[in-house]
């Protein structure tokens, strides 16, 4: 199950797993990292109690994927 709540703070998803994928189109040079994604014209802050982070290479993209988490 994923809760999603949004205010003029920010977003918060609330979930056990958090996957998401882009293509490399629109990823051209990310910095991704566990606290902090930097994409094309979007800079995200991440706080989140995952157990694990993992960046997973697709052949048309990349994932983020946050595991064990409640936020």
């Amino acid at each position: 199950m994923i809760d999603t709540t949004a205010d003029q703070q920010g977003l918060t998803i609330s979930a056990q797993r958090f996957a998401c994928a882009s293509t490399q189109k629109e990823m051209m040079q990310p910095k991704i990292t566990e606290k902090e994604w930097e994409l094309p014209g979007l800079r995200v802050a991440v706080v989140s109690d995952a157990k694990s982070f993992s960046l997973e290479k697709a052949e048309d993209g990349i994932g983020v994927v946050y595991a064990g988490c409640r936020r």
